[in-house]
């Protein structure tokens, strides 16, 4: 069986930053499924670890400093583009109040599981 090199893998992140018994959710603000609750994350670069990518897509959507603490679980998937994994980490909120940043997503909340 020869290798399709012409296909690739993206590896995102996600965080579930858990605070007094709720979880942090953004709102997307872009298509596809904009206006939509979902956990933050974003892909990691080649430059960076997943611990730190995991770290940074918090930052940069929530204004937040997290620490992850573990991963919770790992999705794949494949179609004819290529395929992707998504890791998604157990974190910690280390400072800061959840902001969004108006671009990436349009609102920051901690819900919890009733509100989920």
């Amino acid at each position: 069986m020869t290798r399709d090199f012409s296909k690739h893998w993206d590896v995102g992140v996600t965080g579930a930053v858990v605070r007094e018994g709720k979880v942090l959710y953004v709102r997307r603000n872009y298509e596809p499924h904009k206006g939509t609750w979902t956990l933050p994350g974003g892909y990691a670069e080649h430059t960076e670890t997943l611990d730190e990518a995991v770290v940074r897509e918090l930052r940069e959507e929530t204004n937040i400093e997290a620490r992850a603490l573990g991963v919770v679980a790992v999705r794949s998937r494949w179609g004819e583009a290529g395929g992707g994994v998504l890791v998604i980490f157990r974190c910690e909120l280390v400072s800061g109040e959840p902001q969004a940043d108006n671009y990436e997503i349009s609102a920051a909340e901690f819900f919890d599981a009733e509100q989920i």
